[in-house]
């Protein structure tokens, strides 16, 4: 008789990370229950047909790059998100989904599942020029929206930072306030951390000091 596997179990939160959190050095995470590998990519866009249209073209076209890769799935969804879901308490939390004149949205998220480690370059070399070429075609249609769900959203990805500037300092406030030994930044691992409000001039100068070296 076929059984189905499954994880659940009585357990502890660490035990629950280490799961959710099972990933190599290149950032793709792995199904105990398949043997899988795993990863997601984000992006939104405004809901109208023309936007809909050119990001499905873009997965069509996507797909010639990836179809040589043995048992991929290569899927696309789009998750709407109307004023009346966004609208509720944007004012007060840190989504940054105001000023938006009440604007249908969609959440296009790529899932991507693959079972070699080998082909993890070109899954992530597709997945990035995928949601590149889609915010290009929306961008062209002024249908981009900023916002990027974190729950959908690839490790090259900063979903905080598309909170916009508002939001990012209240955060930061908060981070300050209730998080002042960094207890959040730097012992709990995985997930998106608040950059710092030096994060962009940190890595500028450190580009300029290996720059510095390498010419001394």
């Amino acid at each position: 008789m076929f059984m189905l596997s499954t994880t659940q179990r009585i357990t502890n939160t660490s035990d629950l990370e280490t799961e959710t959190e099972a990933n190599d050095a290149s950032g793709f995470s792995h199904s105990r229950i398949a043997g899988n590998r795993q990863a997601s990519a984000t992006l939104t866009i405004v809901s109208f047909v023309a936007a809909i249209n050119t990001t499905v073209s873009a997965w069509n076209a996507s797909i010639f790059s990836i179809r040589a890769i043995p048992g991929i799935v290569w899927g696309i969804g789009m998750d709407p998100l109307p004023p009346q879901l966004y609208v509720r308490h944007a004012q007060s939390n840190a989504l940054g989904l105001v000023s938006r004149n009440g604007k249908d949205l969609i959440i296009v998220n790529l899932s991507i599942t693959w079972s070699d480690a080998a082909d993890d370059e070109v899954v992530d070399k597709a997945a990035r020029a995928l949601v590149a070429a889609i915010r290009q075609d929306a961008d062209d249609l002024d249908a981009l929206d900023p916002f990027l769900y974190s729950n959908y959203a690839a490790l090259w990805h900063r979903p905080i930072e598309s909170y916009g500037t508002a939001s990012l300092d209240r955060l930061r406030k908060a981070k300050r306030l209730y998080d002042l030994r960094q207890v959040f930044t730097n012992l709990v691992s995985g997930g998106f951390k608040i950059p710092g409000p030096y994060a962009c001039v940190a890595q500028m100068l450190v580009g300029y000091v290996k720059v510095y070296i390498i010419i001394w």
